[in-house]
């Protein structure tokens, strides 16, 4: 890999005029315990690159892409990440106090609303209840929330409202039976998106392709 210091300096012409700088492709990159406070890295290609506890405290990372980057315990204390791609990246332990993070959240922050999972094999329609705490993942699609109820089932292409227990995909122990309310105790950290929650899907195509 080129030089640090000369990859940022080049990316920072191409910033103000593309014709005259080079983006920064820091794809795959071994990045940990990089310095890189207040570093100008917007739109820069940091896809799958290894920043684990990096300092990015500051560093403008607007529109950078970030997929399956590993940020684990990196510093992203007041760090720009506007319009950044996260999808599938590893934030866990990352310190994002006082970052600008991108509009990340896909579910309603309260009321009752229409939700999709995946159980067995088969699709359940779900009512995220309207006192039920829930949250959006800054790291990919899946939401998930404290309580629900089971509405129907979509059995050999129509919804099925009769009664039937299904057991959680990723734990037998947990079923859900259409008809009735599940709760569960729920893990509110944006920065992880399979943790603690019933795991749902706003849409019923991303439920059934899961």
């Amino acid at each position: 890999m080129e030089n640090l210091k000369e990859i940022l300096e080049q990316h920072s012409e191409w910033l103000k005029d593309p014709a005259q700088g080079k983006r920064a492709n820091l794809r795959g990159a071994n990045l940990v315990n990089a310095d890189l406070r207040g570093a100008n890295l917007a739109s820069a290609n940091l896809e799958g690159a290894n920043l684990r506890s990096a300092n990015l405290r500051g560093a403008d990372l607007k529109s950078a892409d970030l997929e399956g980057a590993y940020l684990a315990s990196a510093d992203l204390r007041d760090a720009d990440l506007r319009d950044a791609n996260l999808v599938g990246a590893n934030l866990v332990g990352a310190n994002l106090v006082g970052a600008n993070l991108p509009a990340f959240s896909i579910c309603p922050t309260e009321g009752a609303f229409i939700a999709f999972k995946k159980a067995e094999g088969v699709v359940l329609k779900l009512q995220i209840l309207e006192g039920a705490a829930r949250v959006s993942s800054l790291v990919g699609r899946k939401c998930r929330a404290s309580a629900v109820r089971v509405l129907a089932a979509w059995i050999d292409g129509k919804w099925d409202s009769s009664p039937r227990p299904l057991r959680s995909t990723h734990d037998s122990q947990f079923v859900y039976c259409v008809g009735t309310d599940v709760s569960a105790t729920l893990d509110s950290d944006i920065r992880v998106e399979c943790t603690k929650g019933i795991h749902f899907f706003m849409t019923f195509e991303e439920a059934r392709d899961y």
